[in-house]
């Protein structure tokens, strides 16, 4: 099994209800700030969804970090980093003119994906649409 089927199975334990989500639903995430689950785009057997997280900045306003839109295949049961965000910048894999940067970028950002999901599975989130349960009976 490769990154893009490990990180799919990850986001289905996250986010059991993926495939029904019809509209952008936020939840709030104990312990780690505000998490938002975004569909934006949905043709046939793929998706194109955003997740961010949102943390207090010292300054006292919320900030989007990390945020990352992914594309969803529930054909091939993949999924794929495509744009990444935090405080430093943005990071992107593929490019308007449809060229893909360098591929240590785009393995990066995948492996971040999958440390970041193992991170809310761990803590015990489960998304159930606008709730984010936390604990062993999630």
């Amino acid at each position: 099994m490769n990154i893009y089927q490990q990180n799919y199975r990850k986001l289905l334990a996250l986010v059991p209800m993926l495939h029904e989500m019809g509209i952008a639903d936020k939840n709030k995430v104990p312990d780690y700030g505000a998490l938002n689950v975004d569909v934006l785009y949905r043709f046939n057997e793929v998706s194109l969804i955003s997740i961010s997280q949102y943390c207090e900045h010292p300054l006292g306003h919320m900030v989007a970090d990390p945020s990352m839109m992914i594309a969803v295949s529930t054909e091939l049961e993949t999924i794929e980093a495509l744009i990444f965000q935090n405080h430093l910048g943005v990071r992107r894999i593929y490019f308007d003119d449809k060229s893909e940067s360098c591929v240590s970028v785009k393995l990066e950002m995948n492996k971040f994906l999958g440390c970041w999901l193992d991170v809310l599975l761990e803590g015990g989130c489960v998304v159930h649409g606008e709730l984010c349960v936390q604990g062993p009976d999630a």
